[in-house]
């Protein structure tokens, strides 16, 4: 009997654990109001990133545990006109995403699972 007022804040202590990633980095993408926040480690030690639009809507992404053995701040690299790379870390293995701001997709990020030509634009 004595256990039982424990429970809803041992609950409550473990909701509030999810609630926000710590930020590891976030880039603004060159000529645009669109950034990017890479969060983690979650309590299971996987990383997630955040597309932000100017509107105030955002596109999670999950990336996983963290392949490289340093997270270096975001290096964001034009592959041409409106798409840039951005890479978290200097390791070939490292954390990556590629968005065409021109068309308001995510072309891919390092996480295989993720799909491929994602709308940053809600309902689409």
């Amino acid at each position: 009997m004595k256990i039982a007022p424990f429970i809803p804040l041992l609950f409550l202590v473990g909701c509030l654990g999810d609630a926000a990633l710590p930020i590891v980095s976030s880039t603004t993408l060159p000529v645009t109001k669109i950034f990017v926040d890479l969060g983690g480690p979650d309590r299971n030690g996987n990383y997630h990133y955040y597309v932000h639009m100017p509107d105030g809507t955002y596109v999670h992404r999950f990336l996983g545990k963290s392949p490289s053995r340093s997270l270096a701040r975001a290096e964001v690299k034009p592959i041409r006109d409106g798409v840039y790379r951005i890479q978290w870390g200097r390791e070939s293995n490292s954390f990556f995403t590629v968005i065409d701001v021109s068309q308001s997709i995510i072309v891919e990020d390092s996480n295989r699972l993720n799909p491929k030509g994602e709308s940053l634009r809600k309902g689409n």
